[in-house]
């Protein structure tokens, strides 16, 4: 090899060197960067947890019935990948139009039907987190399911998954007291933001009251995400549900239903009775019965064995959520509110029922002794005010020389008007511990102040000098009339004010829970207790908390003066020649069976006939600011006569006199609970019934 040759072969190897060095640098740069790609990549990724929420707790009836439980319901759920595609892509448009077209078919009303507006709301949900599954659709049919699972190339990221849902099989029953679920919204999460978008929640009722143990724990699994929020890979951690606990309460099932139907029964005879007030002078009307309520007390230890309250609705349209037309319609007054429980929050003026408490008030007070007459003429006219109008009985009706037991049994208006006008000239006095008695009574009663049941509920009114005057200052400082114009000529505790508190009118507020609590401590002789509506929170049939029955006060009844008040109340009831204001009610009751006792009331609701109507220019009137008396019966049966063991009392929203529609009501549910063979017939018409 020559020179020449030598050059060219080193000039060759020179080259292949730095061929074979350039190939080494870009392998090495190219190992590299991947290496720091991956790396980088495995740095972006993202552990999630994704819950899924577990079945509810069963809510059972004293005796172990289901009053709400579950049921299976096939739910369509898209996974985040199809979420993640843009509006745009053909498998999504394609996806959510099949599905549309799936679950509406040739029937476009069906409540599983959804356009695709709809569904891509429900997909696109902004609150939902990015790695949990939108629910498109629940309680699909099998003719859905069949097509999905036979066709699911078209249905790409749909899943067809078994949830449990609630059931509620005696559906109006005690449907207040049970109350309802809804979804979780923006302001639950902020509330309990271990909740999912997807979980439920209790609204209302015993759904709400114990939503802690119901809810049970839901279900995790912990997931890897990309910067796309992605799922990669399998999940690296699972942790399986656990269902919620069970509560059974106090009610019985029997007897609820007993109260559900003699209430509706009894509203609906209330409207085909003659609107006494205004026919016939006015023309002839009929009570409207808008609605009422009935409750059932156990004396011995508060519970609850029923509380109905009409009008009532169905919760199980409540599973999907209440659409627009629903919520409208349960909050209207066309439908009189039915999600209102009335026996816990309705709130109205008790008529004579409230003489319980006026009765107490007149002897422990001293300005009427229990057997000390006085002289009933139908009417009575203040002897403490300049306003010589007089007050009357029902009807005018004249009792003669009344005591305390006969006031009681024949309803005496006079009698206890007199009552509250002597309280209020000792509260003129200055003697305001004994001016304020029936104020005071009241509340030992536990009136003006919650039961402590475990439900919303109103805390009612108990009127006073101190209330009227605080509540004339805030109506004139929020400029409403007549009070801004006239604050001096309304903040003043009349003589009249004290004499319609004495029977249960003007400003005093209550709700049938509450009587019906003051009327089982009168029974039990004394105690005050806490209306007792859950039993017992279980886990199968394991009992891991008990709730005990809870006296909430002590009422101190002399026992001569509680034995003339019963005395009268088994009057009311029983005594034909009195005669009791519900002895035609009870007309051929086994009283040696089961024993009864009780008070009808009938309380005027708003501005009095003729003053309420509105004489219209062409002659006629118009009564539709009229209200009817609402009627009431407080009732006492069952066990020993001198303490009873059951307390009753039913309310019917403008029904008219409490002997006429109440009374009645409660002796188809005493009957129903006592096993008494029930008279023939439907409730009669008791329009000689004065109170």
């Amino acid at each position: 090899m020559n020179d020449s040759s030598r050059v060219r072969v080193s000039i060759v190897g020179v080259v292949v060197a730095a061929l074979f060095c350039s190939l080494l640098a870009r392998l090495w740069f190219l190992q590299v960067n991947e290496s720091g790609t991956i790396v980088a990549a495995i740095s972006q990724q993202t552990l999630r947890t994704v819950r899924t929420e577990a079945p509810r707790g069963v809510i059972l009836d004293r005796n172990g019935l289901e009053l709400v439980t579950n049921r299976v319901s096939w739910v369509i759920s898209a996974d985040p990948k199809l979420r993640g595609l843009s509006h745009t892509d053909p498998t999504r448009i394609a996806v959510l139009g099949r599905l549309s077209e799936t679950l509406c078919g040739n029937a476009a009303k069906t409540p599983q039907c959804a356009n695709v507006a709809t569904l891509t709301k429900r997909l696109d949900d902004p609150r939902r987190a990015p790695v949990e599954d939108a629910i498109l659709a629940t309680d699909v049919s099998n003719v859905v399911r069949t097509e999905i699972v036979e066709h699911a190339s078209d249905y790409a990221h749909l899943s067809l998954v078994a949830l449990a849902v609630r059931r509620y099989p005696y559906r109006n029953d005690a449907a207040q007291v049970l109350g309802y679920i809804g979804r979780v919204n923006a302001d639950d999460l902020k509330r309990h933001p271990d909740y999912g978008l997807n979980d439920t929640i209790g609204r209302a009722g015993v759904e709400a009251a114990f939503e802690a143990a119901l809810r049970g724990v839901p279900s995790s699994q912990t997931v890897l995400t990309n910067p796309a929020g992605q799922v990669v890979g399998d999940p690296v951690r699972q942790t399986p549900a656990q269902p919620g606990h069970d509560v059974r309460l106090t009610i019985d099932v029997h007897v609820q239903d007993a109260a559900q139907r003699a209430l509706a029964a009894g509203i609906q005879v209330a409207r085909t009775e003659d609107w006494t007030d205004l026919t016939p002078t006015y023309g002839l009307y009929k009570y409207r019965a808008t609605g009422g309520s009935v409750v059932v007390l156990d004396t011995t230890n508060g519970d609850v064995l029923a509380a109905a309250s009409n009008p009532d609705y169905d919760p199980n349209i409540s599973i999907d959520g209440f659409n627009a037309l629903e919520w409208g319609l349960l909050n209207s007054k066309q439908s009189n509110y039915p999600l209102i429980d009335r026996a816990t929050s309705g709130l109205y003026a008790p008529g004579s029922t409230f003489k319980l408490v006026s009765s107490f008030a007149a002897v422990a007070a001293g300005v009427r002794g229990k057997d000390e007459p006085f002289d009933d003429q139908g009417c009575y006219q203040s002897t403490n005010s300049t306003d010589k109008r007089k007050k009357c009985n029902a009807s005018n009706a004249v009792y003669g020389r009344v005591a305390l037991q006969k006031a009681i049994t024949v309803s005496s208006d006079a009698y206890f008007y007199s009552v509250g006008d002597a309280l209020w000239g000792v509260w003129k006095s200055g003697d305001q511990g004994r001016g304020n008695a029936i104020q005071k009574w009241a509340r030992i009663f536990g009136f003006d102040a919650p039961t402590g049941i475990a439900l919303s509920e109103s805390s009612g009114r108990i009127p006073d000098a101190t209330w009227r005057r605080n509540y004339v200052l805030a109506q004139a400082k929020r400029g409403i009339e007549p009070y801004k114009s006239n604050t001096a000529g309304y903040i003043g505790w009349n003589p009249g004010d004290n004499m319609n508190t004495a029977v249960g009118q003007g400003d005093v507020l209550v709700t049938p829970l509450q009587l019906a609590d003051a009327y089982a401590a009168f029974a039990n002789g004394g105690t005050l207790w806490q209306p007792r509506l859950a039993d017992a929170i279980l886990d199968g049939k394991q009992v891991i908390t008990k709730f005990a029955p809870r006296a909430r006060g002590q009422v101190a009844m002399a026992a001569d003066v509680r034995d003339a008040m019963l005395a009268g109340f088994q009057g009311a009831v029983q005594d034909t020649q009195a005669p009791g204001t519900a002895a035609k009610a009870f007309q051929g009751f086994p009283f040696a069976q089961v024993p009864v006792a009780g008070k009808t009331g009938t309380a005027q609701v708003g501005a009095p006939v003729p003053d309420c109507i509105k004489h219209l220019p062409n002659g006629s009137n118009d009564v539709t600011s009229c209200k009817g008396d609402t009627s009431w019966f407080a009732g006492m049966f069952g066990g020993d006569p001198s303490h009873p063991r059951y307390v009753i009392v039913v309310n019917v929203e403008e029904g008219g006199r409490g002997g006429n529609v109440a009374a009645p009501i409660a002796r188809q549910i005493i009957e129903a609970m006592m096993n008494v063979v029930p008279r023939s017939g439907p409730i009669p018409n008791l329009t000689t019934s004065h109170d």
